[in-house]
């Protein structure tokens, strides 16, 4: 169902796509985002079972293709909790942790691989947009406080502010080769 849900929200027309936004169900409590609210129960309750069956995966593609068209990418900015479950799920599917193993680890590492990477590349795409930065640190800050984590992270305002120029280091080719093939960080002068 979720393969499906996917699909038709990446292959659909945009109309299609503002239908699911503002789907309610029949003789139930109205939803603020429509099908949205509904496809993020389902991913917030979803079990350890569920999680390791790449429903998990199949959640997060389906937001991607909603986030594909400036509607939906609206609507996925709108809901209060879209983007911390996303970050959330770099806890979920961290690839990183847990021992290497056999064949059958080997693919369920490779799909967590898949997600995490698919999450990083959803979190970039939303930083892009005006408070997208402020609500991925805040998602981030939720997932320290969730995991907790005990590394300090900087304050958004600190994250904002240019570095001073005395820090700086940029990347310049390198002199020494032939047509400055090799970069190498040097540290940028007053009179640059």
């Amino acid at each position: 169902m979720l393969r499906g849900l996917e699909i038709s929200l990446r292959t659909n027309t945009l109309s299609w796509v503002k239908e699911f936004v503002a789907y309610q169900p029949k003789n139930a409590e109205p939803l603020r985002h429509g099908g949205l609210d509904v496809l993020m129960k389902y991913f917030m309750n979803m079990d350890e079972e569920g999680k390791d069956d790449a429903h998990g995966h199949l959640c997060v593609l389906c937001l991607r293709a909603l986030m594909n068209n400036a509607y939906g990418f609206t609507s996925v900015m709108a809901h209060p909790q879209t983007i911390n479950q996303i970050c959330g799920c770099l806890q979920i599917y961290d690839p990183f942790s847990g021992a290497e193993g056999g064949e059958g680890e080997t693919e369920q590492k490779s799909n967590k691989y898949r997600t995490y990477v698919l999450v990083l590349e959803l979190l970039a795409a939303v930083c892009l947009v005006p408070r997208g930065h402020r609500r991925v640190l805040e998602a981030f800050n939720l997932f320290k406080e969730t995991c907790k984590e005990k590394v300090s992270r900087a304050p958004p305002h600190c994250l904002l502010a240019p570095p001073p120029t005395t820090a700086c280091a940029i990347a310049r080719p390198c002199p020494s080769t032939p047509l400055g093939s090799h970069l190498r960080l040097q540290p940028l002068s007053r009179a640059d």
